[in-house]
């Protein structure tokens, strides 16, 4: 059977409104007030946990996206709780309202927890970035553009997220992304020095 253009072949069609930034408590409250506006489903920020700092960056403490930034995947973000999440999507589908999240699958965090604290060049007048949390306190350990040894450990940079269960050798070996038509680049780089998994 033929499908005329804007066919969706038995799926609803329905407008869905992005909470950017809504607290999933907030979220929840709204849902009675989009299922009776008709809206098909609302989409939130990615609800795991996220990185945080103590000190802002670039004037800000801490910007959206940061809530780009994994640190793990426990459903413990900036946005709320678990228990809220879930909370949150049974009211809404019990009014009809679908519920999407943004999801981060392709990079963890970077440059917090500097596994090397003693690589800086004291005569490149590099910026300093104090430790950063997360959401739920989970550890992780980045370089940040370091290739010289621990003088800690002795051992060469590297990656860690334990609360997600990744090492080393989940990731991209680091590599700049400064090319958007290089496959290479594309595949391999790291956005903005976040760690990029080998996906």
């Amino acid at each position: 059977p033929s499908h005329s253009s804007g066919d969706y072949r038995e799926g609803q069609k329905g407008a869905i409104v992005e909470m950017f930034g809504w607290p999933h408590a907030d979220v929840e409250k709204e849902c009675e007030f989009l299922a009776k506006s008709g809206y098909m489903g609302v989409k939130v920020f990615p609800p795991q946990e996220q990185i945080m700092s103590t000190e802002p960056f670039q004037n800000v403490m801490n910007p959206w996206y940061f809530m780009y930034q994994p640190v793990s995947y426990k459903l413990d973000g900036r946005m709320g709780t678990r228990d809220e999440l879930r909370s949150m999507i049974q009211t809404c589908r019990s009014l009809g309202v679908r519920v999407y999240a943004d999801a981060v699958v392709n990079h963890m965090t970077g440059g917090g927890n500097d596994a090397n604290p003693k690589h800086r060049n004291p005569d490149a007048n590099c910026q300093e970035f104090g430790a950063k949390q997360s959401t739920a306190n989970s550890p992780m350990y980045t370089q940040n553009y370091v290739y010289s040894e621990s003088d800690i450990t002795g051992l060469p940079p590297l990656q860690e997220f334990p609360a997600a269960a990744y090492g080393p050798q989940d990731f991209h070996c680091e590599r700049v992304l400064n090319s958007w038509t290089d496959p290479l680049d594309l595949n391999a780089g790291w956005l903005t020095g976040l760690t990029d998994l080998d996906t």
